[in-house]
């Protein structure tokens, strides 16, 4: 585990998060509830040290805040009812409690959120704990306690050699996750610091850096704001081109961090030549007081954040080694008037290669007045919105 960046941890450890700009702060407990969960073998502590952080300390997540934010309300609802049983004493109270402890995950009113946010509870292997009542995810602690009488000192005996047995179980399921997470190179390199050979890499490690004062590899900031070499430091940073680097994008006065690996995903695309483009990030960069170094983005904030976690879910499917869910990744454009702010946008980032962006949607009809994928979407969220299913008669 210590190769890894293992630590001694406690459950009670309060986790500050920054999930795609979003700032949560999570118990320990509460983000490793989900036995065999990735989420559980992430903040066990076997990757502590390793995990990737934002300029203030925060593990940075780079994933839509909106379905992540569900899924630890949904983790926090169950621990809250698990202590609360833990705390009745009367018998026939925990049956009722036990009753209506049987916590379904959220739903959504939208089909296509709905989509997303299972694909999201699939992606962290958290289903396992679906319809489960939360008496089968306590039991094994207190299984081994009577809840009457006095213990004589054999029956103290044969409880710790019981959790003595229970602990080495655990010990050796954490050291099979540890492996099977190894073989899921993949989807920790997500969250985590990893040098080019796989190997996680400390996130406090400035070993690689060109000088005391170089932009960090974690995010694009310098401790010093005054720095006269800033132009170097920026474009050393830019051609080293670190794919775990977070990229402060500014939208009319919104921040959205996103990881370099993420943005760029698309080779080719106009968005990535601009990233990877030393000249083009010093120009557009700005650099805060406290050093954070942000890059303005002139296009509309909706566009950005929606292209960005349609690309956070292509990174996601690509780290779990599955194929592209078409409905997952399509766009949900709820307003009409969004549609050519969106395909403006597309255009100027993805030109000739918008299908990377937009999915492969096969066209309805063969007519010219459906001129592009983006169009006929647009078509097909018309009629969602008027509850109709034929396909236009054109």
């Amino acid at each position: 585990a210590s190769q890894h960046g293992g630590a001694d941890v406690l459950p009670s450890d309060i986790i500050k998060l920054n999930v795609g700009g979003t700032k949560l702060r999570v118990l320990r407990e509460v983000l490793t509830l989900v036995q065999g969960s990735r989420l559980e073998v992430m903040f066990s502590g076997r990757w502590e040290t390793k995990l990737l952080r934002d300029e203030e300390g925060c593990v940075f997540m780079d994933v839509d805040p909106r379905y992540f934010e569900k899924i630890v309300e949904y983790l926090s609802s169950i621990s809250k009812a698990l202590h609360k049983r833990k705390e009745d004493t009367d018998i026939e109270k925990k049956k009722k409690s036990d009753k209506a402890s049987v916590l379904e995950f959220p739903t959504f009113d939208n089909a296509h959120e709905q989509k997303v946010f299972d694909f999201y509870v699939d992606f962290f292997h958290l289903r396992e704990t679906k319809g489960c009542n939360l008496l089968d995810l306590s039991q094994k602690k207190s299984a081994n306690v009577k809840e009457e009488g006095n213990m004589i000192y054999e029956d103290l005996v044969n409880v710790f050699k019981k959790e003595e047995q229970e602990l080495k179980k655990a010990e050796k399921r954490l050291e099979e996750m540890e492996e099977d997470l190894e073989r899921e190179q993949d989807f920790i390199s997500l969250f985590t610091i990893l040098d080019d050979d796989g190997e996680g890499k400390d996130a406090g490690d400035t070993s690689n850096s060109t000088s005391d004062d170089d932009i960090s590899f974690v995010t694009m900031s310098s401790s010093n704001s005054n720095n006269p070499h800033s132009s170097s430091i920026v474009r050393s940073n830019v051609n080293a081109g670190k794919d775990h680097e977070i990229l402060n994008l500014w939208l009319s006065g919104k921040v959205i961090p996103v990881k370099r690996s993420t943005i760029c995903q698309c080779g080719g695309s106009q968005v990535a030549k601009d990233f990877n483009n030393a000249n083009w990030v010093e120009e557009h960069m700005t650099r805060c007081e406290d050093g954070t170094v942000l890059i303005k983005m002139d296009h509309p904030v909706a566009a950005i954040n929606m292209i960005v976690n349609c690309l956070r879910l292509k990174a996601m499917m690509t780290a779990s080694g599955g194929v592209e869910d078409e409905g997952v990744l399509c766009m949900d454009i709820k307003n009409a008037q969004d549609i050519d702010a969106i395909k403006d946008t597309i255009s100027k980032l993805f030109e000739g290669k918008e299908d990377f962006i937009l999915g492969k949607i096969k066209p309805s009809t063969d007519s010219q007045i459906i001129a592009s994928k983006l169009e006929e979407y647009q078509m097909k969220t018309w009629l969602a919105e008027v509850n109709r299913t034929s396909e236009p008669e054109l």
